[in-house]
Parts: C-alpha cells; structure tokens; sequence
C-alpha cells in the first residue's frame, strides 16, 4: 500500500510495510531439574496443533526453540508465523549453575579445616532419578577461607555432546559462636604449646 506525502510543490512516495507472514506464537514450557539433567519430551497444545518437544540433556534457563511454520496461518496466503519456545529450568537453590559448571558452597568447621578430614557434596548423577546425588570428599589440611576444589565430570551435561561440566566446591570455614569450658581450655592450652 502507497500513499503520497506532498509538501508542494513536489510529493514524495511513503510505502506502508506489509505482513510477510503470520504471527509467531509463544510457549513457556517449565522443565524440572530431572528433566535438565536427563533430558526428556513434553506435549504442547497451542491454537495451531499439539506438538511433541524434546528437551535436551542440560538445557539452559532463557533457551528457545523455533519451529518453523507452526505458528498462525499468515494472511491473505502468506506463510504461517512460526513457533517460538522458550525454556523455565528448577535448579536447587544451594547450587549456581555457570552452563555446564557448578559452584557449591560447603561450610566445615574450623578443626576440619585445620586436621582436615572428609564432607559429603552434591554432584549431579544422570542415574539418579533425581538427577542428584552425594559424593563423599576429603578436605586436605589447613585449608584456608574460601578454598576451592574441582570435581571433574559432576556437573550439568553439555549441549548436544558427551561431555559434563565440573562442580566446584567452595569452602567456607564456620567458627563457633560459643565454646565450653572445656573448649576454651583446649583452644587455650593449643595457644600456649610452642
């Protein structure tokens, strides 16, 4: 469609875009952490048909699929739009997800971190019907505030591919709040050994 602006004594041509297809529709699909992990299908219904969506191994909270020419039927027999999915993921909140690496924090007192000594920790577990499970790991000794260890292949699956990310354990030395007696002692007889 054209119209003609005129700003005497000369006008000028102003065309008015047209729809080149229909419009795209939108779903939200929610997947569980078991999902993410393990990857699994979903059925959708959506105004132009039901549609079976695979949802990969390790997919990624924003990600969106487009299925081409699956959204409303375009004008005039244009093309239809297309339909665009995007992605909700769960995740434990006490794990932070960097794609496929994770990062925990574990809190040990402050004899492991000095003795050392063992912590039990999340990995993610494909096996799992959760998708989780627990690793034991040992603590060296003397390990400082905010010391990370690296556990190589517990992480969330990679995209399309067999490799897993990491997870990472970030510790954190608690100190008590109070000590017993019989605590103070021992602190203290351990201050005055030389």
């Amino acid at each position: 469609l054209e119209f003609r602006r005129c700003a005497l004594p000369i006008c000028f041509p102003v065309t008015i875009g047209r729809p080149k297809k229909g419009k795209n529709i939108y779903y939200e699909v929610k997947v569980s952490f078991e999902e993410a992990v393990k990857g699994g299908e979903r059925k959708i219904k959506v105004e132009t048909g039901e549609y079976t969506i695979k949802i990969p191994k390790g997919i990624v909270e924003g990600m969106e699929m487009r299925f081409a020419g699956k959204g409303m039927p375009g004008p005039n027999n244009l093309p239809n739009g297309d339909l665009l999915v995007s992605f909700k993921v769960a995740f434990p909140s006490d794990l932070e997800r960097f794609n496929e690496n994770i990062l925990q924090i574990i809190e040990i007192d402050f004899v492991t971190a000095i003795l050392g000594g063992e912590v039990e920790v999340k990995v993610i577990d494909s096996k799992n019907e959760k998708g989780i499970s627990t690793k034991k790991v040992k603590v060296p000794e003397g390990v400082t505030h905010g010391t990370r260890m690296q556990l190589k292949g517990y992480g969330m699956p990679k995209i399309n591919s067999n490799y897993s990310g990491d997870m990472f354990i970030e510790l954190r030395i608690k100190l008590p709040k109070k000590l017993s007696r019989a605590q103070r002692k021992h602190l203290e007889d351990f201050r005055n050994l030389k």
